[in-house]
């Protein structure tokens, strides 16, 4: 999964530098790709919708208290979610409730 994050991250920082057969190019040759390979990485990033972009998610690591964690993970329990979806809907809660 890191592998192909990285791979579509060089790939859309290609695309925005490069046209898309260079970039593909530059692709395939940076990450030993065939070039059908790197075709459709450049693809993947230049197709991609606005609302597929902002689903794309970040890894971060976040240092919190250990009760924290504790009812972090039995509200994650309850609920049947996951604990990054339960972050990201309290950071996006405070951040929209939080003047700048």
């Amino acid at each position: 999964m890191q592998q192909r994050a990285e791979r579509m991250d060089a790939a859309r920082d290609l695309v925005q530098r490069n046209s898309p057969a260079e970039a593909a190019r530059l692709l395939a040759e940076r990450y030993a790709l065939s070039p059908g390979q790197a075709r459709r990485y450049v693809r993947a990033t230049t197709n991609a919708s606005p609302l597929a972009q902002a689903a794309i998610k970040d890894p971060v690591t976040v240092r919190i208290p250990r009760p924290l964690l504790a009812r972090l993970r039995m509200r994650a329990r309850r609920t049947g979610r996951s604990l990054g979806a339960l972050m990201t809907q309290a950071v996006a809660s405070w951040l929209d409730k939080t003047p700048d």
